[in-house]
């Protein structure tokens, strides 16, 4: 085998393997989000008490730094991004780490 082949598969492989963690997170993201009662404001395609999983991902498409602004709007709570109505700030037992799963499924593309 060349070189080229194998830098060629090498790079499928690790491509492969990115989208399969990627499902992998998105379904934990998922889940996370309904243990954690996100769901409760936050419906797939539905306006809630706060905007829909959909217009949320929407509204961030593309943006440079939407996981970390999101991601901080949920840990400190907000309010007037999303009309006059505020978001509490996640509860302090929602690991950073969950929220980033969390934030990674609403934020990834549909």
């Amino acid at each position: 085998m060349s070189l080229n082949y194998k830098i060629i598969v090498g790079i499928g492989l690790m491509v492969s393997l990115s989208q399969a963690s990627a499902q992998v997170d998105a379904e934990a993201g998922k889940a996370l989000s309904e243990s954690k009662r996100c769901v409760r404001c936050h419906k797939m395609d539905e306006k809630g008490t706060g905007p829909s999983v959909r217009e949320i991902a929407g509204k961030y498409k593309g943006v440079a730094g939407a996981q970390a602004a999101v991601l901080g709007r949920m840990r400190a709570g907000s309010k007037g991004i999303w009309g006059d109505k505020a978001m509490t700030a996640v509860n302090k037992d929602v690991t950073d780490e969950d929220l980033k799963a969390i934030v990674s499924w609403m934020l990834a593309p549909r």
